[in-house]
């Protein structure tokens, strides 16, 4: 229980801060109930610590919210629904979407949209290359998903052309920047991401474009 209200302290302190509003608390805080509930069924992550979660789950994935763009967001191999969840949440008038191969992941995310009542949030199960619609999202956006390559040749087609694809890496992928296909998309900015009262971990956003 102590680390559960360690976790509470740590969320209102976030929200003291404008980050996001502090009646989301409860249903933030409800999420990682459902993760660690669910965890040994779906195998859904391997942090577990409340604190941790918090940091790692919640707070790294509201560092993509000042990077979205537009009115809809589709979170590309979104496993436990993150960042896509989280960002459902805080951000009510932003339609979430998300798509992931895994049968399993997305059975917990409806389970989640059910039981949180968010009705902005829509969890799709398929590969992104059989996406099935063609709604073309104002952003794009992977956490863990795969190569920035992939992550673009698999899914540009679902962004609108002045749309923008947000990939969460940790050290900075020089490598994976440099196998990028220029005639497909432009590399606007990488971005140093801090997770709040983590001086520690390495975290970058790179930010694209479909090229003109």
């Amino acid at each position: 229980m102590t680390g559960k209200l360690e976790a509470r302290a740590l969320l209102e302190q976030r929200a003291s801060s404008g980050d996001f509003d502090g009646s989301k608390v409860d249903q933030l805080l409800e999420f990682l109930s459902l993760l660690r509930q669910w965890n040994g069924t779906h195998n859904l992550t391997s942090i577990l610590e409340w604190p941790e979660m918090v940091e790692l789950h919640l707070l790294d994935a509201l560092t993509l919210k000042p990077f979205v763009q537009g009115s809809s967001i589709l979170d590309v191999g979104s496993g436990a629904g993150i960042p896509c969840i989280p960002l459902a949440i805080v951000s009510s008038e932003l339609q979430v979407h998300s798509v992931d191969s895994r049968r399993k992941k997305i059975q917990f995310q409806l389970l989640t949209k059910h039981k949180l009542g968010i009705k902005n949030f829509f969890p799709i199960h398929s590969r992104v290359e059989e996406y099935p619609s063609m709604e073309k999202f104002d952003t794009l956006a992977c956490r863990a998903f795969s190569s920035l390559e992939k992550f673009v040749v698999s899914s540009i087609k679902l962004c609108s052309p002045n749309g923008r694809l947000l990939a969460m890496k940790g050290a900075y992928p020089a490598e994976e920047l440099e196998q990028l296909n220029s005639d497909i998309v432009d590399v606007v900015a990488v971005h140093e991401l801090r997770i709040p009262g983590r001086d520690s971990t390495q975290r970058h956003l790179v930010e694209m474009k479909p090229a003109n």
